[in-house]
């Protein structure tokens, strides 16, 4: 395998990609974070799947059936539950953040961190830097 480009990590692929990730989530930081990604539907299913998820592991209760679904138990998998994002929103919310606030910011970080992995992992298989940018 080709060893990755010497250049600086500031290149014009990766500048590239942080103008699209920006031109992607205008609308969020436009708002002040206060628009949800996504449709209004899909945006308010997920705070709620989030903070319900985040108030029942701060109290010791099962996250496995949230109140959206009652009366029929263990049913978190009838929606997208993304729970391994309740971590990081959890430390959001701990740290102030209300939850559409706390819940953007986590959809922000995980798009930074797929587009800079990504160009990372191409740019070390040898793909030229433009490539590399537009996927």
């Amino acid at each position: 395998m080709p060893e990755p480009s010497p250049r600086a990590p500031w290149s014009p692929a990766l500048l590239a990609l942080l103008l699209a990730a920006l031109t992607v989530c205008r609308p969020i930081l436009a708002s002040g974070f206060n628009l949800a990604p996504g449709d209004e539907g899909d945006g308010r299913i997920m705070v709620f799947l989030l903070e319900s998820t985040w108030r029942a592991l701060l109290a010791g209760h099962s996250p496995l059936s949230p109140p959206m679904f009652a009366p029929y138990p263990g049913v978190l998998g009838f929606t997208d539950a993304h729970l391994l994002w309740v971590p990081g929103y959890g430390a959001l919310r701990l740290l102030g953040l209300d939850p559409v606030r706390a819940y953007s910011a986590i959809i922000l970080a995980v798009l930074a961190w797929g587009l800079l992995t990504c160009w990372d992992l191409l740019r070390r298989v040898g793909l030229a830097a433009w490539p590399a940018a537009v996927t």
